[in-house]
C-alpha cells in the first residue's frame, strides 16, 4: 500500500511519516512538505490514501485535496490537523477522514482500517451477488432484485445515496446534517429515525452486511454492493460510457462529485 503524506512543517512531516509507518509498516510512505510538489507527484504515480495537513501556505490541504480528486479520483483522502473548523469543509469534499493533532498511531490506524473494510486494498472492479444495486447516474435509485427499495421516510433514500456517495467512508451524523439538510434546525432525533428505518429496511430483505453502523456514524461496505459509480471509478469501461453527466441529480449536495465525474470521463476520451 502506498501512503502520500503532506505537512509544511518539517517536524509535523516526520511526526506523522513515523506514525503511519507505527499503524501500517508495510505501508511505502512517500513524503511532501510542498503541496504543490505533491501535486506534481500525485499526476504522475497512484496511491491509495492521502494524509494531508490542512494550513499550508500557498496551497492549502482543502485546495491540494480539492485538485488530487480531479487527478486521481479514487484516492482516499485523511485530514490530519489542529484545526476543527475547517471541518466542515472536508465533509463537503467528501473526505474519508479527519483527525485532529496530536496524531496518534491509534487515530491513523482506525482511519486506515475503515477505509480498508468498505473500500477493499486498492481499485477494484465492484461486484455483487445479493441482489442490491445502486444506480447513482441519472437518479439516484437503489434495487433489489431489480425493484425499487421503499423505505418508511422520503427523506431515508437521500441520506442512503449520500453515504452511498461517500464510497465507503463511514459519516458521521454532523456530516450527513450538514450536507443532506440545508438548514440550521437540528435534526439529530430525526436523522436517527432514518438510520433504524435503513438497518431495518435492510435487514428485512436479508442485506445485514451492507450497512457498517457504529456510534454516531455510518457507512456503505462497498464489497458488498454493486453500484455504477463504483464501477466508473474502478476504470469499468462499460460504466464509464454510461455516464451521461448526470450523478445523483435530484441532489443538489452531489454537484461536486458530478464535477468531479465529468473531469474524469475526459480523461477516458
Amino acid at each position: 500500500m502506498k501512503i502520500l503524506a503532506v505537512d509544511d512543517e518539517r517536524l509535523g512531516l516526520e511526526i506523522l511519516v513515523e506514525t503511519i509507518k507505527e499503524a501500517e509498516p508495510e505501508a511505502e510512505i512517500v513524503s511532501f512538505r510542498s503541496p504543490i510538489k505533491a501535486l506534481e507527484y500525485a499526476r504522475e504515480n497512484d496511491f491509495y490514501i492521502a494524509f494531508l495537513d490542512i494550513q499550508m501556505p500557498k496551497m492549502t490541504g482543502i485546495e491540494l485535496a480539492q485538485s488530487i480528486k480531479i487527478v486521481k479520483p479514487g484516492a482516499h483522502i485523511v485530514f490530519a490537523t489542529g484545526y476543527d473548523e475547517y471541518m466542515g469543509a472536508a465533509f463537503n469534499l467528501h473526505a474519508n477522514g479527519y483527525v485532529q493533532k496530536p496524531v496518534t498511531a491509534e487515530k491513523v490506524k482506525a482511519e486506515i482500517e475503515a477505509i480498508k473494510l468498505l473500500n477493499g486494498p486498492e481499485k477494484e472492479s465492484i461486484k455483487s451477488s445479493n441482489g442490491l444495486k445502486f444506480q447513482c447516474f441519472g437518479n439516484f435509485e437503489c434495487f433489489f432484485n431489480d425493484t425499487p427499495v421503499h423505505f418508511k421516510y422520503d427523506k431515508t433514500k437521500e441520506v442512503l445515496a449520500y453515504i452511498v456517495s461517500r464510497r465507503g467512508a463511514l459519516c458521521s451524523n454532523a456530516e450527513i446534517m450538514l450536507n443532506v439538510w440545508d438548514d440550521d434546525a437540528d435534526h439529530e432525533s430525526y436523522l436517527r429515525g432514518i438510520r433504524k428505518d435503513m438497518v431495518d429496511t435492510f435487514n428485512g430483505l436479508g442485506l445485514t452486511d451492507v450497512l457498517v453502523v457504529q456510534r454516531g456514524k455510518i457507512g456503505v461496505n462497498s464489497s458488498k454492493v454493486q453500484c455504477d459509480f463504483y464501477d466508473f471509478m474502478a476504470g469499468n469501461a462499460v460504466a464509464i460510457n454510461s455516464y451521461q453527466g448526470e450523478f445523483m441529480s435530484q441532489y443538489s449536495w452531489s454537484e461536486i462529485t458530478n464535477a468531479e465525474l465529468d473531469s474524469e470521463r475526459y480523461q477516458h476520451y
